[in-house]
C-alpha cells in the first residue's frame, strides 16, 4: 500500500521529552543538523478512493453527462474492436501490407482533426444536441457500414467517416462537461469519466484475440449494432435535457 511520509521536527536546544537521553539525542541532532527528523507512515490510498467515489457521485447526479458517457462507452467498444482488428482485416483478408493500416488511421486522424476544428462553430450556431445527434448518427451508420466493407478503399473512407463522428461527439462531451461539473469536483469527475470510457478498449483487444479470423466480421457487425443502439438511445434520452440546449461555452473553459 502506498504511503505518505510525514516529518516532525525537534529543534536543537528545545526541552527533551521524558525518557530522552540528552547526550544521545544531541549526538543524533548534530549528525542530522540542523534538526532531528522523525518520520511516521500514513496511508495515502484512501485519498484516491475518495476521489473516485466523489467523481462517481457527481457523475450519477448529472443525468445528461451520465447518458452521454454511457453512449460513448458503448461506442468505444466498437471503435476499439475496429482498431484491434484492422491489421487482421487489411493484411489477411484484403492482402495489403501493414503500412496500409497506418494509412487508414492517418487519414482518419486527419479527417477527425478537421471535424473537431469545425465543430466548435457548429455548436455555437445550432447547439449541443443537434451537433451531438448528427455526430452520433454519422458514427452509427459508418460503424455498421465499415463492418461490411469488402475493399480497402471502402474501409479507408468509412473508417475516416466513423472517426469524424467520434470527433464531433468528443467536442460535445467536453463542452457539456464544462457546463455541468462543479469546479471543486471537476478533477475527480473527469478521472472517473475517463476510466469508464477507456474500459472497453482492453475488452475489445481480448475479443479480437479470442475470435477466429473467419468470424471477426460477425463480431464487428454485432459491436457496430450495439454501438448504434447505444448512441441513438443516449441521444434520444438527451433530447429534452436542458443542459444540451446550451450553445456557447462558459467563460471558464476546460478540456
Amino acid at each position: 500500500m502506498s504511503c505518505l511520509r510525514v516529518t516532525t521536527t525537534v529543534l536543537p536546544g528545545s526541552t527533551p521529552r521524558r525518557g530522552q537521553n540528552p547526550l544521545t539525542d544531541h549526538d543524533t541532532t548534530q549528525a542530522l543538523a540542523p534538526w532531528h527528523r522523525e518520520t511516521r507512515l500514513v496511508p495515502a490510498a484512501a485519498s484516491a478512493l475518495t476521489g473516485l467515489r466523489t467523481g462517481w457521485s457527481t457523475l450519477t447526479s448529472l443525468p445528461a453527462l451520465a447518458w452521454l458517457i454511457a453512449g460513448l462507452t458503448v461506442s468505444n467498444l466498437a471503435t476499439g474492436m475496429l482498431q484491434a482488428a484492422a491489421p487482421i482485416i487489411v493484411v489477411q483478408h484484403l492482402g495489403y501490407s501493414s503500412a496500409a493500416v497506418g494509412v487508414i488511421w492517418s487519414a482518419a486522424a486527419a479527417v477527425s482533426l478537421v471535424v473537431v476544428a469545425c465543430c466548435r462553430f457548429v455548436i455555437d450556431r445550432v447547439g449541443l444536441w443537434p451537433t451531438g445527434a448528427a455526430s452520433a448518427l454519422v458514427a452509427a451508420l459508418a460503424g455498421l457500414a465499415v463492418s461490411q466493407a469488402g475493399t480497402y478503399n471502402q474501409l479507408l473512407v468509412l473508417t475516416a467517416v466513423l472517426m469524424a463522428g467520434e470527433g464531433g461527439m468528443t467536442v460535445v462531451l467536453r463542452t457539456l462537461r464544462s457546463h455541468l461539473i462543479p469546479e471543486r469536483v471537476f478533477g475527480a469527475t473527469l478521472s472517473i469519466t475517463i476510466l469508464i470510457m477507456l474500459a472497453p478498449f482492453p475488452l475489445a483487444g481480448i475479443l479480437v484475440a479470442v475470435t477466429p479470423a473467419a468470424a471477426l466480421g460477425h463480431v464487428l457487425t454485432g459491436c457496430a449494432a450495439l454501438q448504434a443502439i447505444g448512441l441513438l438511445s443516449a441521444f434520444w434520452r438527451l433530447r429534452r435535457e436542458p443542459a444540451m440546449r446550451h450553445g456557447r461555452s462558459p467563460a471558464h473553459k476546460r478540456t
